[in-house]
């Protein structure tokens, strides 16, 4: 399968000289300017600030058909309202190789992610209400809300205590999650109890499902909780990543 990435931005000034163009991004900080530098083994070094304006610099690069640009980060201090400036002059070969080394590390994180949103779709889809019949009023505020995430509309729902409302709109939702109506589900509450509270009804539904299918409880004490499997691997990976040349072997 094959893989587009939309790469967008905005640079903060793209400049024009005698000397060809000048990519500017301006930061603000409150450490003192004498702290910064533009050199990759001192500490005052952002990593991510040239990142971010080398992916202009390549972008404007290959739009111009440019042999060279001139990056430029711009530092101003939030109290003194200081400013210092850093200049790199970077030709297409080294904007190209950085550019595509990057898009190849994300390319990794990228692939791993969707293979995560696939798993969480597939179970999504099979799951099965936690309780052999619904209380009243339940399946009628399950259709309302499923009904409004399948339209993209807005749903407020008032029911007294106990006729079940965490289960009547988180159920709808993860199945709407399931057949990508939706891309996330926050679940908020006014203080903390609650919100660990909803994960009862949400084992629930993952003891049914797996009894409907003849299969052992394994997956844990979570609903999707293959993602608390999948993320001690995003961690080690994303430190490989990070390590120099670690995208080249994708």
């Amino acid at each position: 399968m094959g893989w587009f990435f939309h790469i967008y931005g905005r640079a903060d000034a793209i400049l024009d000289d005698p000397e060809g163009p000048i990519i500017e991004e301006i930061k603000t900080t409150e450490l003192s300017l004498t702290l910064l530098s533009d050199q990759p083994e001192h500490s005052g070094y952002n990593p991510l600030h040239w990142a971010q304006a080398t992916c202009y610099a390549f972008i404007l690069a290959q739009q111009r058909q440019l042999p060279e640009v001139r990056v430029r980060l711009i530092y101003c201090q939030l109290e003194t309202e200081e400013t210092i400036s850093f200049t790199h002059r970077l030709s297409f070969e080294q904007l190209s190789q950085f550019y595509l080394d990057l898009l190849a590390r994300y390319h990794r994180w990228a692939m791993m992610r969707f293979d995560w949103e696939q798993l969480r779709n597939r179970c999504a889809k099979q799951l099965a209400f936690p309780f052999s019949e619904y209380r009243a009023g339940q399946r009628q505020m399950a259709a309302v809300i499923y009904r409004a995430a399948e339209n993209g509309s807005r749903i407020l729902c008032q029911a007294p205590t106990g006729i079940g409302k965490t289960i009547s709109s988180l159920f709808p939702s993860i199945k709407a999650l399931g057949e990508g109506k939706l891309s996330h589900i926050f679940y908020l509450t006014a203080k903390i109890p609650p919100v660990w509270q909803q994960k009862k009804p949400l084992r629930g539904c993952r003891k049914r499902t797996a009894a409907a299918q003849g299969e052992p409880d394994r997956q844990g004490p979570h609903l999707l909780s293959a993602r608390a499997a999948v993320q001690p691997r995003r961690l080690s990976l994303c430190q490989r990543l990070l390590r120099p040349g670690a995208g080249r072997a994708v």
